[in-house]
């Protein structure tokens, strides 16, 4: 056969030019070393399954991730799947990091693709801790995975179809909002895509005939529209001196979101609603700040007086699509004031693209954008933030520079020792990754597997909405989430007596929209309004009292509280006052 291991390293060669040659070259002898260890094995279609490993680590290098994650993904299957290498051999020739990547990735396949994790039936608490372990002590774990599970999702016709069903659903149900989660929207546009065709062909077949038919219909609005704030932005003089470029592309939204609109964010296999649903069309707006350099793949930390003027653009852009057709009340989306908790960035609006024969003024306009009027959603950013949006964590220059300086200590060590090198503290933390460790840490003894995957599904993989603390800060929920929730997120749950929302006092049981600024009041034990007679009984019985008050309290809480991580905090305190619940 032509495929031997040079054969190989030349198919991804081409993608790693971002790197220097001594990455280079330990990538191809990890190519290698992966030739070898794979040899003989075939994939479901046919293919030397060694394939599978260079494409995987093909897709890291089109993200350019740093060399240890590339050869993380070039070994990933290599000691799962064969005998040839050993957890201590990868470290002792690549490195710490390298294994860790590796060993996460292999308890992340070990759970996922033997326990169904879609049905989330019968799953080990031991294996689920050492997943959710893997994915938090590194997040190239979860990275390595979504471009493992991406390849997969490419193969997937050569497997049976109730095989390509149930990794299909899993994918929708885990993999996706992990990409989401971590910013990667290009990979977690895919991974839908690709998912929805399998886990349900008929519906995603009359969603593909109602997207067609849309797009088609609003296409030429579309196309007018774009040229007319493009001629717009092209001739002021703000964006003139800021900018070097104003990019309006007209575009269609995501294919699986159209179906998700139409069923309220359900499962695949529900059509009803879908012809109620007409808002398919998109115009991006990309502002080029002059001083972009957009050969390079990564961004740096921008300066403050670039963030301003970053912010400053965009806002600039938002007035002149406000000035030139009306916004539909109460869908404009402030990313930047509010970043997503993945770190996304940018202003979202949606208009109704009507002509000057409907709406006056603008002289600029030649003419009315005739035929339909239906809602048109504007997202607006600067370059910088739409390399963020499309590549999320992988594009994120702080994040990669500290990985690449890991590396390179690990890279001086293993060149001068070509021994086992010391683990290196390269570790970068994301700030979602801390709920994960803290759930774990608090819940595995309390709670089912099950229920920990909801948690982590529902709780964290969800719609979010932003409220602020009464300092300025940014507290991200899930959606739907009350004070109860919030309290509990900020760990004042149990002592909470009083709670204000925008300077007002509410109910306990008020449900949190974006931008509320919200205020729990604790008092300590003596504070509580005791039963009569409770101040003059012994020291006892007035501890006795409090007790009793505050878990009446959190009984009510239990009842108040939407996010299955509140419910649980407030089932375990209630657990431990001795409390049995009946089933809720």
């Amino acid at each position: 056969s032509h495929v031997d291991a040079d054969f190989l390293y030349d198919s991804i060669r081409d993608k790693l030019g971002y790197l220097t040659d001594y990455e280079r070259s330990e990538v191809k002898d990890a190519t290698r070393m992966a030739f070898n260890a794979h040899d003989g094995q075939k994939r479901k279609s046919g293919e030397p399954f060694v394939t599978h490993p260079v494409a995987v680590a093909g897709i890291l290098a089109d993200q350019r991730m740093d060399h240890e994650t590339v050869i993380a993904g070039l070994l990933h299957d290599t000691v799962e799947d064969t005998d040839a290498v050993t957890f201590e051999s990868i470290q002792e020739r690549f490195g710490p990091a390298v294994r860790r990547i590796v060993e996460g990735e292999t308890k992340v396949s070990k759970v996922s693709s033997s326990q169904a994790l879609a049905a989330a039936a019968n799953v080990q608490a031991d294996d689920l801790k050492e997943m959710f372990l893997a994915m938090t002590q590194d997040v190239r774990v979860i990275i390595v995975k979504l471009a493992d599970r991406l390849h997969n999702m490419r193969t997937l016709g050569a497997l049976k179809p109730e095989k390509r069903v149930k990794i299909a659903r899993e994918t929708l149900l885990v993999f996706a909002p992990l990409a989401k989660l971590l910013g990667m929207y290009n990979v977690k546009n895919e991974l839908e895509e690709l998912a929805f065709r399998y886990a349900a062909p008929e519906t995603h077949a009359e969603t593909a005939r109602w997207f067609d038919e849309l797009t088609k219909r609003q296409d030429p609005v579309v196309r007018r529209a774009a040229e007319e704030l493009q001629a717009l932005c092209d001739k002021d003089e703000f964006l003139k001196q800021a900018c070097s470029k104003v990019e309006v592309l007209p575009r269609a939204k995501e294919f699986y979101g159209l179906f998700r609109r139409a069923n309220g964010g359900s499962k695949p296999g529900e059509i009803d609603n879908l012809r109620r649903v007409n808002e398919v069309a998109q115009l991006r707006v990309i502002l080029h700040l002059r001083g972009d350099d957009e050969s390079d793949g990564e961004y740096a930390a921008m300066s403050e007086a670039r963030r301003m003027v970053s912010s400053r653009v965009c806002y600039q852009a938002l007035s002149m699509v406000h000035a030139l057709w009306p916004p539909v009340p109460g869908r404009m989306k402030d990313y930047i004031a509010t970043p997503k908790l993945n770190g996304y960035r940018a202003l979202h609006t949606v208009v109704l693209p009507i002509g000057s024969d409907q709406q006056g003024s603008a002289p600029e306009r030649q003419g009315p954008i005739e035929t339909e009027v239906f809602p048109l959603e504007l997202q607006i950013r600067t370059y910088d933030m739409h390399r963020m949006a499309e590549s999320g964590i992988a594009a994120d220059g702080e994040v990669k520079a500290a990985w690449r300086a890991t590396a390179k200590r690990t890279a001086r060590k293993l060149r001068k020792l070509r021994r086992r090198a010391a683990d290196a503290d390269g570790d970068v933390k994301v700030e979602w990754l801390s709920n994960i460790r803290e759930w774990q840490e608090e819940f595995l003894g309390v709670i089912t597997a099950e229920e920990f995957v909801d948690t982590v599904t529902g709780d964290l993989l969800g719609r979010r909405v932003f409220v602020f603390t009464p300092s300025g800060g940014v507290m991200n929920l899930p959606h739907g989430a009350t004070v109860v929730d919030y309290a509990f997120y900020t760990d004042a749950g149990l002592d909470m007596v009083e709670a204000k929302v925008n300077g007002v006092a509410v109910d306990f049981d008020t449900p949190l929209h974006n931008a509320d600024v919200v205020e729990i009041i604790t008092q300590a034990a003596g504070g509580y309004n005791l039963l009569d007679g409770a101040g003059e009984s012994t020291a006892a019985a007035l501890a006795g009292a409090v007790a009793k008050q505050k878990i009446s309290l959190q009984k009510k809480f239990l009842d108040m509280a939407r996010t299955r991580s509140a419910k649980y905090k407030i089932k375990k305190f209630l657990a431990e006052q001795g409390v049995k619940l009946g089933d809720e």
